[in-house]
C-alpha cells in the first residue's frame, strides 16, 4: 500500500482511485490479526476503506462459506469492496460467485484470449456478464493482449479492462489513454 502510494502520480493523488489488494482468503480469517490494523495504515497513508478491494484469487479455495460471508460482512460494513480473481480458470465453482457476492468479477485471460474468434467463450461472458447486472457487480476482463479483443469486448459493454493491449505495467501510476476502435476512450494503468 505504501509502495502504491509513492508510485500515484502527483496529479492523482486527490482523485478518487481504487486499489486491488491481492489477498489470499486465510489472512482475512486469521485469528492473530488484530481488527482495526489495515484501517490505522490506510489513515496514515490517506486511503479511504472504499477505495480498496479485496482481490481474492479463485484458486485459494474458500472451505467455509458462512465464516466467510461473516467476516467479509465485517469488512464490508467499514466500506471494503471484494473482487473474485481468475473466474472461469477451473479452481474453483460459481459458488464463490454466489456466495462471496463480490463488487467485482475479475474473468480469467482464459476466457479473453482469442474472444473475438470463438464463439463458445462469447457466450459464457455474455451469460457472466447477465449474471453481473442481475447481482450488481462490475465485470473485469483480463489478459486483454489484442486490440481485437479490446474491441470486441469494448462492443459488448465490458465494464474494466486490463491487459498489455491497454498498457503495460510502469512503476508510476498514471492517467492514459486507450484507443477503442477509431476513437480514445480515457482509461488508467
Amino acid at each position: 500500500m505504501q509502495r502504491f502510494k509513492e508510485r500515484l502520480h502527483k496529479d492523482l493523488a486527490n482523485k478518487n482511485f481504487l486499489v486491488f489488494l491481492n489477498i489470499h482468503p486465510n489472512v482475512l480469517l486469521d485469528k492473530k490479526y488484530h481488527s482495526g490494523e489495515t484501517l490505522q495504515l490506510l489513515k496514515e497513508l490517506g486511503i479511504k476503506p472504499q477505495q480498496v478491494v479485496f482481490e481474492l484469487t479463485e484458486r485459494s479455495a474458500v472451505i467455509d462459506f458462512v465464516e466467510f460471508e461473516r467476516v467479509l460482512s465485517h469488512y464490508r460494513s467499514q466500506g471494503y469492496r471484494i473482487a473474485v480473481d481468475d473466474v472461469g480458470s477451473g479452481y474453483n465453482s460459481l459458488k464463490t460467485l454466489i456466495y462471496l457476492k463480490p463488487e467485482f468479477i475479475k474473468l480469467d485471460r482464459s476466457l479473453i484470449q482469442f474472444i473475438d474468434k470463438n464463439s463458445e467463450q462469447q457466450q459464457l461472458v455474455t451469460l457472466l456478464m447477465k449474471y453481473a447486472e442481475q447481482a450488481n457487480t462490475k465485470i473485469i476482463a483480463e489478459g486483454i493482449e489484442r486490440q481485437e479483443e479490446l474491441d470486441y469486448l469494448h462492443r459488448i459493454g465490458i465494464h474494466y479492462a486490463q491487459g498489455y493491449a491497454i498498457g503495460k505495467p510502469a512503476k508510476e501510476i498514471y492517467m492514459g489513454k486507450i484507443r477503442v476502435g477509431d476513437h480514445e476512450d480515457r482509461g488508467s494503468h
